[in-house]
């Protein structure tokens, strides 16, 4: 996607650089003021990368893992990286806090 000329990049940092210029670096740079803030676009650390990661890092990396590091890795292990104090298995039901198996008696 081609950004309009007189559109301004604004980073975190202040640095302010014409769109112009990240689409062409050799693009002469009339020296005009700064357009409308309307016009700026604000890109922070914490947006979107990817259209295919929309959330960037603190959001989904993958479709099959959607809440990323914070969620679910396996459907058979729904609690993920806390399944230890939940369902690993099916015969056993409460993990390393239960019976190891269904058919035990105590």
């Amino acid at each position: 996607m081609l950004l309009p000329t007189e559109v301004i990049i604004t980073f975190i940092n202040g640095n302010c650089i014409p769109a112009a210029q990240i689409q062409n670096p050799n693009a002469e740079i009339p020296n005009t003021e700064i357009p409308n803030p309307k016009s700026q676009i604000t890109i922070s650390s914490l947006g979107p990368l990817d259209p295919l990661d929309p959330l960037g890092p603190l959001g989904p990396l993958d479709p099959l893992d959607p809440l990323g590091p914070l969620g679910p890795l396996d459907p058979l292990d729904p609690l993920g990286p806390l399944g230890s104090l939940g369902p690993l298995d099916p015969l056993d039901p409460l993990g390393p806090l239960g019976p190891h198996n269904t058919r035990s008696t105590y």
